[in-house]
């Protein structure tokens, strides 16, 4: 997260990743905020704007890096890619920056999920 704070942040998603990724890094110096749901693109949230995911070119520079702050990252990554932005470079998962109780909050360890079936 440290080589993050010296970029501007657009957090791809509003929800309870963006909250708590927020919470643990006030810090984070968030220009904007990308979300799919049409009715909060175009309005603000926390005080910056809420742009639609192909609108976030328009405000992209060399400094600025997005976060995805949705459990939904595999979804959101094919979108980012199909925009031109590259995983690790331009975006980054917002779930690796939590702690494993914060994303056990979000994804509930279920151990029946992992075991093998027998057949």
């Amino acid at each position: 997260m440290k080589h993050l704070m010296e970029k501007k942040i657009v957090i791809f998603g509003i929800g309870t990743v963006q909250q708590i990724l927020e919470s643990r890094y006030p810090e984070l110096p968030v220009v904007a905020y990308a979300d799919n749901n049409p009715q909060k693109q175009g309005t603000q949230y926390l005080g910056r704007p809420v742009l639609s995911p192909e609108a976030i070119r328009s405000i992209w520079a060399e400094d600025m890096a997005i976060v995805v702050g949705s459990s939904n990252f595999n979804e959101i990554s094919q979108q980012l890619d199909h925009l031109g932005f590259n995983c690790e470079g331009d975006y980054f998962d917002g779930m690796d920056f939590l702690t494993e109780e914060e994303f056990r909050s979000i994804v509930p360890f279920d151990p029946d999920g992992f075991a093998e079936s027998t057949p």
